[in-house]
């Protein structure tokens, strides 16, 4: 996305999966204070990243309360994987 001669840097966070091999869920796993993907959001954000994508599929409800208690709708696209 180019905007007024300035690119504009998206990120992308693919959080669908089951977490089997951690034993826990992972982007809800605590880590310094916050969860997993807390700390990727805000790593992204803090090295200029405009907007952040996150695809999310098993326990989407969970992960999207969070993030949308935490951060401003025009920073988060949330993109959801539905198994049919």
């Amino acid at each position: 996305m180019v905007q007024k001669n300035r690119i504009l840097i998206n990120g992308l966070i693919v959080a669908a999966g089951l977490s089997k091999r951690m034993g826990q869920f992972k982007p809800l796993m605590p880590l310094q204070g916050k969860t997993v993907i807390e700390n990727a959001i805000n790593s992204m954000l803090e090295s200029g990243v405009h907007q952040v994508v996150i695809v999310l599929g098993y326990r989407a409800d969970e992960v999207e309360h969070c993030l949308r208690s935490r951060y401003q709708n025009e920073i988060l696209l949330v993109c959801r994987i539905i198994d049919k």
